[in-house]
C-alpha cells in the first residue's frame, strides 16, 4: 500500500484476522511501502534519470504527484504531500505538488493546466488500472509534452527497498535482536 490510511490500518487487519483466525501465529505487519524511509531518495534518483533520458539533464521541472487520495480519511493525501515536501527540499525541482483521484485537488481538474515541461509521478503500487487506465486518460488531457513517469510501485528499485524494510522489521522483532536473512 502507498499509505497507512483507513484501508491498511482498519480493513486489512480485519481481513487478515478473518482469513487466519486467532491462531497462535504472531503476524508482524510491515509499514506500507509508500511510507518507507527510502522512498523520496529513490524517487528523486528516478526523476533525475528520467530527465537525463529525455535529454533534459540539469533542468528543474515542476513535478506533479498523481495519487489516490480518499474520501474516508486524509492519510493518503497527507503521505503524498509529505513526499512532495521531501522531493521539493532536494532543490532539484521547480515545484512539487499533488493531485488526487478521490479528493481535491482532483487530477482531472489539474492536468490540463500543467506546465508543458512537467513530469507526472504516479504514486501507485504497480501497474494496475490506476497506473495504466487512469494515467492514460489523464495524459490525453495534459499538454502533449508532459511526461508521465513509470508508476512508483513498478520501478526497478522497489524490490530492494521492500527487502530492506522486511529485514529491518525482522531484526527489530527478533528475540535475539539479530536475524541473518541470508542464512534463512
Amino acid at each position: 500500500f502507498m499509505s497507512d490510511g483507513y484501508f491498511s490500518t482498519n480493513i486489512l487487519p480485519k481481513m487478515v484476522k478473518s482469513a487466519i483466525g486467532d491462531g497462535s501465529e504472531t503476524l508482524i505487519p510491515l509499514a506500507p511501502f509508500g511510507i518507507s524511509q527510502h522512498l523520496a531518495a529513490n524517487i528523486s534518483d528516478v526523476l533525475q534519470d528520467t530527465l537525463s533520458k529525455l535529454g533534459r539533464s540539469g533542468e528543474k521541472p515542476p513535478i506533479l504527484i498523481a495519487a489516490h487520495g480518499a474520501s474516508i480519511d486524509r492519510q493518503s493525501s497527507r503521505r503524498a504531500n509529505e513526499l512532495a515536501r521531501s522531493l521539493e527540499a532536494t532543490g532539484q525541482f521547480e515545484s512539487v505538488t499533488c493531485a488526487f483521484l478521490d479528493e481535491a485537488p482532483y487530477l482531472d481538474d489539474v492536468v490540463s493546466g500543467l506546465s508543458p515541461d512537467s513530469l507526472v509521478l504516479p504514486l501507485f503500487n504497480g501497474l494496475g488500472s490506476h497506473s495504466i487506465d487512469d494515467m492514460a486518460a489523464l495524459a490525453d488531457k495534459s499538454p502533449q509534452t508532459v511526461h508521465y513517469v513509470t508508476p512508483v510501485g513498478a520501478q526497478n528499485w522497489v524490490a530492494q527497498v521492500v527487502a530492506s524494510d522486511i529485514e529491518r522489521t525482522l531484526l527489530a522483532n527478533s528475540p535475539c535482536g539479530q536475524f541473518d536473512i541470508a542464512a534463512e
